[in-house]
């Protein structure tokens, strides 16, 4: 079959995928309408996100994405290796100290690593980075990059699309891609849901990140009522379910294996 029409066939599932997942969203009362800044996330502020380097109108548009959350279309693997030039793509030998997402040992470390988060040198590339470098990583498979996008699109545009494909990322084991997502929807400072916040919050923690758990309700300005603390442990068993249906029929992926994060010393 002639590869641009394999391509073709690809996108146009994929597509249809993201369609499914935010009419499923939408239909269970999961998917908010959101917007606004992002809070600190992991003991890094947000607010070093690169967002004077982003257009005030983004060209990134969140529904044409893979599996990784990149666009498709064969993008060289260069633009990756521009962004992370002199980077190491590890946290092997690094000290704890300077570890942007709380590493207090060698398991964290690795376990941080495994989930997709960047390390020191990584997240210092990726803000120091303008928007196009991040764009082009993104295209070239970088999920790390296609990350930063899409919180950034939740938090500034509220974009729907931006949140279905962080949860997608998610879903294939991405627990960096759900932290962010969290970062971006507890900050949200127009038509907030602090309920459906609380809840993703929770369910990242249900999928390992047992850490999030120890701030109930994060960087949310008001604390939740005794009656949205229930709607949001609903809502959170809910997404956990919806994330392994994505994985078994639309990633074609086993249930998640399990891996919480190491207990830190």
């Amino acid at each position: 079959m002639d590869m641009r029409i394999r391509g073709t066939l690809f996108l146009s599932s994929f597509v249809a995928g993201i369609v499914l997942i935010a009419a499923v969203l939408s239909w269970r009362g999961l998917l908010p309408s959101i917007s606004g800044k992002s809070g600190p996330i992991s003991g890094v502020d947000s607010s070093e996100l690169p967002k004077a380097a982003f257009p005030a109108d983004s060209q990134v548009d969140s529904h044409d994405k893979d599996d990784s959350g990149s666009a498709g279309g064969g993008v060289s693997k260069s633009a990756i290796s521009a962004l992370y030039a002199g980077v190491p793509r590890t946290r092997h030998g690094l000290p704890f100290a300077d570890d942007p997402f709380g590493a207090a040992s060698l398991e964290e470390q690795q376990w941080l690593d495994r989930n997709g988060y960047p390390n020191a040198a990584e997240w210092k590339a990726l803000n120091a980075a303008d928007f196009a470098q991040l764009r082009e990583a993104a295209d070239g498979g970088d999920p790390m990059a296609a990350t930063m996008i899409d919180h950034w699109k939740v938090f500034q545009e509220g974009d729907a699309g931006a949140v279905t494909a962080l949860m997608r990322r998610g879903a294939s084991g991405n627990a960096f891609a759900l932290e962010m997502l969290v970062s971006a929807l507890e900050g949200a400072r127009a038509r907030r849901d602090p309920v459906f916040a609380s809840a993703v919050r929770q369910m990242a923690a249900m999928r390992g990140n047992h850490a999030l758990s120890a701030l109930p309700d994060g960087n949310l300005s008001v604390p939740l009522t005794s009656t949205q603390r229930l709607e949001s442990a609903r809502r959170a068993r809910e997404l956990y379910q919806l994330l392994e249906d994505i994985r078994r029929s639309e990633l074609g992926l086993p249930p998640s294996p399990p891996d919480p994060r190491p207990v830190r010393p």
